[in-house]
């Protein structure tokens, strides 16, 4: 025998929140603790310490949990069920933070169907059975019947519908009255008129309703209160789905819910059902081959060959730029001539490939044979080679992200990880702030550098890195 004791979502959640500062307080506890971090952590930490279901459906739980966080993070909640967008906002409402609450409502939404019900129920599980949005039994469901009971009459005879709030005084409710009777009359119709989205009924027409009881039988009125209700409910149900349809690709089946309104929580149902299906399991054998073989066309790019070859020698650029020896000196003209050239076949040792290394300038050539017989680089000329060295590969990164990102979305389409296919290249290290030495600026005064090359040794060598900083910026 079914049995709805119609307790709309709101007081469920107010009665959920009750019982989480009270009686359920080891779940705050456990929230608390800092063992969670994700929704799907929070949505198995509320089953095991509020639902206590045994796991039972635990995979969904934690779908719909990121599901719904990921709705949150993409302010696209308005696609979730209405239900649950309301679920998730109340308990945002009472501090929980966008995992926490989506981890609970994930719960709810196996509890309760995914639309997330507040009629219903399950006959099984002893007693008066499981009711409601979190399937509350015996003690629990006892505490929710007397807790909707304070704001409303309650027959608990498992039959007659739950009434809406009927307040034992009304007055604290009531809006203050102003501007004299016609104030007060205005305020009491306003008050009286407004409709509970949850029943479609106005607080007058709820209380007309409640009063049934009370009336003879051949003039009772009530239950045809509550169906006019009912209808406002579904008919604005009916409008939000087709505008929800028509918003996100489905303006056919929007067209036919309008023309047959009976049928719009099939649709969405159907429509539920294949957004949460997962999708078959690929045998992994063939998803590691489709996986090494995307891997392997990505990392067989020319330019990507190139740029990883950019990124070993520019970290070594790096690394060899604090070492003040002959060895470091050698290392650092070396490994900038392959951020220069990484198609070159130059290798470390061969002087007379590095010599004739095309795209080498004179000067570098000069430094490498000047370091070989003894000469060590200046600071200001490591900071060139760092210098350009760190532009160079600024230019070489931004070509391989726009390439990287291409055949991300490729993966992507294919079914693919990313991450599994694009090989995580690139300069791990902080790169060193816009050195100066290099950036000679434009010669200032011909009159007191009668050269460029006057200046530029005035800039290179005179001038300290402050005094360059506050030239260039000032």
């Amino acid at each position: 025998m079914a049995v709805n004791y119609n307790i709309p979502l709101q007081t469920q959640l107010e009665y959920m929140m009750q019982e989480l500062q009270g009686p359920e307080s080891a779940t705050l506890d456990a929230f608390g603790s800092g063992t969670a971090i994700s929704p799907q952590d929070y949505a198995e930490m509320f089953e095991k310490n509020y639902e206590r279901s045994g796991g039972e459906g635990m995979g969904k739980r934690r779908q719909y949990a990121l599901e719904i966080f990921a709705a949150a993070n993409e302010n696209q909640l308005g696609n979730l069920p209405d239900n649950v967008e309301t679920a998730f906002n109340f308990f945002k409402g009472q501090g929980f933070t966008d995992a926490q609450a989506a981890g609970i409502v994930g719960n709810l939404q196996v509890e309760s169907f995914p639309m997330v019900d507040p009629q219903a129920y399950n006959p099984e599980g002893g007693g008066m059975g499981g009711y409601g949005i979190a399937q509350f039994r015996g003690p629990r469901l006892k505490g929710l019947l007397q807790y909707a009971g304070k704001q409303g009459e309650n027959t608990m005879d498992g039959n007659a519908p739950f009434g809406m709030p009927l307040r034992a005084t009304m007055k604290q409710d009531m809006p203050q009255q102003q501007g004299g009777m016609m104030g007060g009359i205005r305020g009491l119709l306003d008050y009286g008129t407004q409709v509970n989205p949850q029943t479609g009924l106005s607080r007058l027409e709820t209380f007309a309703a409640a009063l049934d009881p009370l009336i003879m039988p051949s003039m009772r009125g009530g239950e045809g209160i509550r169906a006019r209700g009912a209808q406002r409910v579904q008919s604005g149900n009916v409008n939000k789905t087709i505008e929800w349809l028509r918003s996100n690709g489905y303006a056919d089946l929007a067209a036919i819910v309008e023309q047959n309104p009976q049928i719009a929580s099939q649709v969405m149902a159907e429509i539920t059902k294949q957004r949460l299906t997962p999708k078959p399991t690929e045998d992994p054998d063939k998803l590691l081959k489709r996986i090494s073989d995307a891997r392997k066309e990505f990392t067989g790019l020319k330019s990507v060959k190139d740029f990883s070859d950019v990124s070993s020698a520019y970290s070594r650029v790096i690394n060899s730029a604090s070492d003040p020896s002959a060895a470091g000196d050698l290392a650092l003209i070396f490994n900038f001539m392959k951020v220069l050239d990484p198609g070159s076949v130059v290798r470390e040792g061969e002087f007379a490939t590095a010599q004739n290394a095309g795209g080498v300038d004179q000067r570098i050539r000069s430094l490498y044979n000047r370091v070989v017989d003894g000469t060590r680089l200046t600071v200001p000329q490591r900071a060139d080679f760092v210098d350009r060295a760190t532009r160079l590969y600024g230019g070489a990164e931004t070509q391989y992200k726009s390439i990287a990102q291409q055949y991300a979305d490729f993966a992507t389409e294919a079914g693919l990880d990313p991450n599994l296919v694009i090989p995580d290249f690139g300069f791990k290290g902080d790169r060193p702030e816009r050195p100066t030495i290099l950036q000679v600026p434009e010669n200032p005064d011909k009159t007191k550098f009668a050269t460029d090359d006057a200046w530029k040794t005035h800039w290179q060598t005179i001038m300290t890195e402050q005094q360059r900083k506050d030239y260039l910026e000032g």
